[in-house]
């Protein structure tokens, strides 16, 4: 199984982090690419289905996730690609974890496990790296304002 790990610092209190990253049916907010997004159901197994944006270039289509694991005390959760994805992976598994680092920064990471499928695995593994880094800039821009 191929893996990606990144750690981002983010310079804002834990709390307003957790409260971005955490929210399952918000990270249209702050992950590039994602034109649409809903969410079915509510807590661990609920369903979150994203339509990638189809101009900007990369990968698009309709991806579906399911809450994997989900606890607001260890501010961690994970996340399963569930059914066809237009990624060029299977049994692809991620969680985030948000720890503090002093009283008005923290970390995050973000680790991903997955197959490739049709492409070697380093280019995924580069798309994803860019993908989550991207991603967590996006959070620091937000929360900087």
């Amino acid at each position: 199984m191929a893996t990606v790990s990144i750690t981002e610092q983010i310079n804002a209190p834990i709390e307003k982090v957790w409260a971005l990253v955490a929210d399952f049916g918000g990270t249209d907010q702050w992950i590039p690419g994602v034109e649409s997004l809903s969410v079915a159901g509510q807590g661990v197994g609920a369903i979150r289905t994203a339509t990638l944006a189809s101009d900007s270039g990369s990968i698009s289509g309709e991806i579906q996730e399911r809450l994997e694991t989900y606890d607001a005390d260890a501010r961690t959760y994970s996340y399963a690609i569930i059914g066809e994805s237009p990624l060029p992976v299977t049994d692809y598994l991620a969680s985030m974890t948000v720890t503090e680092d002093t009283a008005g920064s923290c970390s995050v990471t973000w680790v991903s496990m997955w197959e490739p499928v049709a492409v070697p695995e380093q280019q995924i593994r580069e798309m994803l790296e860019g993908l989550y880094r991207a991603s967590l800039a996006n959070v620091q821009r937000m929360l900087s304002k």
